[in-house]
């Protein structure tokens, strides 16, 4: 998969969107995420989001969604 439309509009889109939901849970439980006031001058920095599949000996055993910031937006000072 290469994105979220490709992840909704597949067969499995049941189990992506619940892996998608789980990868936000947790980046939210860490504290990593918060909607807040973008403060005057500041930018967002945008994000990547990987989809695979995990697998044992050819079977498939989970739906895996990462989302990262992308550090190439990073300022650097």
């Amino acid at each position: 998969l290469k994105n979220f439309k490709d992840a909704m509009s597949s067969k499995d889109r049941q189990e992506w969107a619940e892996a998608l939901n789980k990868e936000y849970r947790e980046v939210k439980d860490r504290k990593a995420l918060a909607i807040v006031k973008l403060p005057k001058g500041a930018r967002i920095l945008g994000t990547l989001t990987w989809w695979e599949y995990k697998e044992d000996n050819g079977t498939l055993v989970k739906y895996k969604v990462r989302m990262v910031v992308r550090g190439d937006q990073i300022p650097v000072s």
